[in-house]
């Protein structure tokens, strides 16, 4: 009988640029899923709002914030399963809050907030890529405050999976449309969708060996420039400056320092974006004594009785 390929793993220590702004860690499998030709690659990504005060309390300092995040995988001796990768469906009832925002504020006797309004609601109907007869539809009854009949109609997907190396975490124009501000707060990845047991952390996806050689995993948290938010903290206006100014100032600097700290981490550069974090994942096969084996199956043969 066939013996299960076990899988030996490593997990190398994450390297952050901002530790608790936006993190990344990798877990090992349960000993009974730890199997070489499929392993789950699982991953907890928390994203923070932390201060970081680069010259000491004392100073001004900031919190990078962000709308989007993205987590990317380079390959080595392996593939990914494209029958099971992890994407998150934001569930009825917090969809419906959300909705039920927009209605409230596109009832408000403001202007600014009826503007503010139409423009999420355009961006909230992008994101499901409806046809223009049903954007009408739905405008309409979210305008009417008749949300009820909308559940089949709109599934907004927090994480989805955009190609077979890499995940979006929020959305390029609502962001996280959970949260008040829009932005990404705490945990992501570790939520299971309805029909799947809550008790237990899903896999981003299930890795496969390209053949008998050990495989290597590099995990990359990544945000493009435009999806960060710089927000300044206790920052004094320059003379002769304003403070939007003098905040976007600090904006591209902090920005330009990240890309430093990437080079001088040896990371590749994608165009227009970020490394927040990274870690490295090894897989290789576990070998079983083929003596021990033969020794074990030959102890459970039973003699035949005497005479």
């Amino acid at each position: 009988m066939a013996q299960p390929d076990y899988a030996l793993i490593s997990i190398s220590e994450p390297e952050f640029a901002f530790p608790n702004t936006a993190t990344i860690e990798l877990y090992e499998p349960e000993d009974e899923e730890k199997l070489f030709s499929c392993c789950p690659l699982l991953v907890d990504l928390f994203i923070g709002d932390e201060p970081i005060y680069p010259g000491g309390e004392k100073r001004a300092g900031f919190t990078l914030r962000f709308k989007r995040v993205f987590l990317a995988l380079a390959l080595r001796e392996c593939t990914v399963d494209r029958k099971q990768r992890y994407e998150y469906v934001l569930p009825t009832e917090d969809f419906n809050q959300v909705l039920q925002r927009v209605v409230e504020n596109s009832k408000s006797g403001e202007v600014g907030a009826k503007a503010q309004t139409n423009t999420i609601l355009k961006s909230l109907l992008s994101a499901f890529g409806l046809d223009a007869e049903a954007k009408v539809n739905v405008e309409a009854s979210i305008k009417s405050g008749k949300i009820d009949t909308l559940d089949s109609k709109l599934k907004f997907k927090l994480v989805r999976c955009i190609s077979n190396r890499r995940w979006e975490i929020g959305h390029e124009f609502l962001g996280d449309p959970t949260e008040m501000d829009s932005l990404l707060r705490e945990r992501y990845l570790h939520k299971s969708n309805y029909g799947e047991p809550e008790d237990k952390r899903p896999p981003l996806c299930l890795m496969k060996p390209k053949g008998r050689k050990p495989y290597i995993i590099d995990v990359e948290l990544r945000a493009r420039k435009s999806d960060c938010v710089y927000v300044p903290i206790s920052s004094r206006s320059v003379r002769g400056q304003s403070h939007s100014k003098k905040e976007k100032i600090e904006e591209l600097y902090v920005l330009k320092v990240l890309e430093t700290q990437n080079r001088r981490d040896g990371f590749v550069l994608p165009r227009g974006e970020v490394v927040l974090a990274r870690s490295v994942l090894k897989v290789r096969r576990k070998r079983t004594s083929r003596k021990k084996s033969v020794a074990s199956d030959s102890e459970q043969v039973t003699p035949p009785p005497a005479g």
